[in-house]
């Protein structure tokens, strides 16, 4: 189950104690798990399970804290979606890369593939790099089909819920000094 706005209801995985998500994480995790409506089609990653698949592309990091709240998404998606493959990729510093996830897909029947970058917007990597890691693997396997998704972060619920987390911060009371200032 995923949240509703009709019911307001929670997935009971995302309530469980000790596996709280941020306000952010939640909203990405449970908004790629939602039925289709106009506004976020894309985000219906329902394939049969030996048709298709679902990569989440992230940027990349050495830091591997960075890499593991990715992860926490991953495994949110694949408890919540158990029939659907889904796959983690990144664009550098870390793997798997595409071009890896891509073929752990094939390796699994996939011949429909779908990209949901969990970028917050649409910048050089996917306007020019992702499309063309694309079009090089998929003239590599013409059996397949790639769609890139378009950023997570364009869909409106991300940008409402980062308007909401700037204007609550104006209203929160420090309690410890900001880190790298000097005592008063």
């Amino acid at each position: 189950m995923v949240i509703c706005e009709e019911s307001g209801r929670i997935p009971s995985t995302l309530e469980a104690p000790g596996k709280e998500l941020d306000p952010l994480t939640f909203l990405i995790a449970t908004s790629l798990l939602e039925k289709d409506d106009e506004r976020a089609s894309f985000r219906n990653a329902r394939f049969q399970s030996d048709s298709g698949s679902l990569i989440l592309l992230a940027h990349g990091s050495n830091d591997p804290q960075w890499r593991a709240y990715f992860e926490r998404i991953l495994e949110e998606v694949r408890v919540q979606e158990p029939g659907v493959q889904v796959r983690l990729a990144f664009m550098e510093f870390t793997g798997p890369t595409l071009r890896e996830a891509v073929a752990e897909c094939q390796l699994d029947g996939a011949i429909q593939i779908r990209i949901l970058p969990l970028f917050l917007n649409t910048g050089v990597h996917l306007v020019r790099d992702v499309p063309a890691q694309i079009a090089e693997i998929e003239g590599e396997n013409p059996s397949i089909s790639i769609t890139l998704l378009p950023a997570a972060g364009e869909d409106p619920r991300v940008s409402n819920l980062l308007i909401q987390i700037a204007r609550e911060s104006l209203r929160l009371v420090p309690t410890a000094k900001p880190p790298g200032r000097p005592e008063q």
